[in-house]
């Protein structure tokens, strides 16, 4: 063989070998990805599951900070407007018994947004707030 011809096909070797290596690392980008993504979905899976235990836990300690970020950050995945009531709900329970507890009024209006938002299908309307407000003052 010609000098030429060892040449094109060493350099056709060359970008073959960088064609493949391309192609293996879309790919492991690509189930890192998918990955991520099925840790995600087992975490909001989780949560969803996990808001009636989170819910018992609040109702023994409700000026319980933690319990009370993982309670909004479960309301928040939970895609159906009853499980954001029963939460809400029971915020407005633990407020009527800790009317002074500050932290659990902007929690209340926390909940109350996510419900409303989550009833309506978007963000909660400035009538959805008054509501809210208006459960707030109810149980001070």
């Amino acid at each position: 063989m010609s000098f030429e011809v060892i040449l094109i096909l060493l350099l056709a070797l060359i970008f073959f070998a960088q064609w493949v290596d391309g192609l293996l690392r879309e790919r492991r980008k690509r189930l890192s990805k998918d990955a991520q993504s099925a840790a995600f979905q087992a975490k909001i899976k989780a949560q969803k599951e996990s808001l009636k235990g989170i819910l018992g836990e609040f109702q023994k300690d409700p000026l319980n900070v933690q319990l009370q970020s993982e309670l909004l950050q479960s309301m928040a995945v939970q895609g159906n407007p009853g499980g954001t009531g029963l939460a809400y709900n029971v915020v407005l329970a633990a407020l009527a018994e800790h009317p002074n507890a500050g932290i659990l009024k902007q929690l209340a209006l926390d909940a109350g947004r996510l419900h409303f938002s989550e009833l309506r299908g978007g963000e909660a309307s400035v009538e959805d707030e008054q509501r809210i407000m208006n459960d707030i003052a109810v149980r001070t």
